[in-house]
């Protein structure tokens, strides 16, 4: 895939008609999609996704590491022994990572594999986790801690941590890896600036930004099509990116902030997207497909009012699968009750309705949703298992 330039944002932001996602639901749902509630008692930061629809994270019900699957529901998977855990990572072989505390009370990074559970280790540090893994059980993590809580992430393959590095301050953080290996996330510069990176040949490259001093790389697919979000120069919005090719383009969405955070390896992406009516500041979930008019926009909304459910809508996406059959999404149910849900397409033909008791409740406004970015891996120990 051949991304556009940059150059882009300019006329992006000199358009005066508000978006409208074309109306091409059949993109991604032509034969139909499931929903699948996740239960209130499965609780997770980064709702990411593998090919059979699992979902890592939590159960607050034994504040211990669990999996949500479609045709099972939430069962505890793994922890090295403390007191609560919570996994962050599945790959398509069903080898699962996280971060647990152990019975002297530290927090370390796991691997629960064939039914074993692995102690990572630290790096030097007291601490570590284990946020993202691949195909061949490759694993990123982050540690040690400095005086100054700075991070350095680290890639482990058989059991040996490689540091990253970083674009100049000693600080990152890993967001995505592919099966090659190849892990994307965001540095600091020496003067400061925040950039996403790609590591490309065994060396951390800067992916620059769309004209501003920030950007986010967030997530990487085997073709090593990166993607994130970056503020703009000529103005105070935030918009997601793709990265091929060796350039950084703007994905299409006109709202005051869109952000990429998963794409899959036939290259769909997804996201949120602020609806252009800068009056409502509604979030939408969004994805992002590059055709031969190159990258468009669509709705997610439109798969779940295809399949009669007009009323409900999506808020954000949060992950899709390596295959692109399934995404994690955030929907408002209505009725004041909105939840967690997997959209599994090619699938059925019809949807399962949720009921209301399962969902909980969250809150939609644009502070949470921008924040999607920073919670995804976020490294509070604490605060995600207590």
């Amino acid at each position: 895939m051949h991304a556009r330039t940059v150059v882009a944002a300019a006329s992006l932001l000199a358009a005066v008609a508000p978006l409208k996602f074309p109306i091409a639901a059949q993109t991604w749902g032509q034969y139909g999609v499931t929903v699948y509630s996740i239960p209130s008692i499965f609780t997770s930061s980064i709702y990411s996704v593998n090919n059979s629809g699992q979902v890592p994270g939590g159960s607050t019900i034994t504040n211990q590491a669990a999996l949500f699957t479609p045709s099972v529901g939430v069962t505890v998977v793994a922890n090295l022994g403390g007191m609560s855990s919570r996994a962050y990572a599945i790959n398509n072989s069903g080898e699962i990572a996280g971060k647990s505390f152990g019975p002297d009370g530290l927090v370390h990074g796991f691997l629960a594999s064939g039914g074993s559970t692995q102690d990572l280790g630290v790096f030097g540090g007291s601490v570590s986790d284990a946020v993202v893994i691949n195909a061949s059980g490759q694993i990123a993590s982050r540690g040690p801690f400095g005086p100054d809580h700075h991070a350095i992430a680290f890639r482990m393959t058989n059991g040996v941590a490689q540091d990253i590095g970083s674009l100049g301050s000693g600080y990152s953080i890993i967001e995505g890896i592919n099966d090659a290996g190849q892990v994307v996330g965001t540095s600091t510069l020496a003067n400061g600036d925040q950039h996403a990176y790609l590591t490309v040949g065994g060396s951390m490259q800067d992916l620059g930004t769309l004209g501003s001093p920030f950007s986010a790389g967030l997530a990487v697919n085997n073709a090593g099509v990166a993607v994130g979000f970056s503020s703009l120069a000529t103005s105070n919005t935030t918009q997601a990116f793709v990265w091929s090719g060796g350039a950084m383009s703007v994905l299409p969405g006109q709202g005051l902030f869109s952000m990429a955070v998963d794409i899959s390896d036939n290259g769909i992406v997804v996201g949120t997207a602020l609806a252009p009516n800068a009056f409502s500041q509604t979030p939408e979930g969004a994805f992002w497909e590059n055709t031969a008019q190159g990258w468009v926009a669509y709705d997610l909304d439109r798969i779940v009012a295809d399949n009669g459910n007009a009323s409900w809508k999506i808020i954000e996406a949060l992950g899709i699968s390596d295959d692109g059959r399934y995404i994690t999404a955030h929907i408002d149910y209505g009725n004041g009750i909105d939840g967690y849900s997997v959209l599994a397409a090619n699938v059925a033909p019809v949807t399962t309705v949720p009921e209301p008791a399962t969902f909980a409740l969250f809150g939609t406004g644009l502070l949470g949703f921008i924040g999607t970015a920073r919670r995804r891996r976020s490294f509070s120990d604490s605060s995600e298992m207590t």
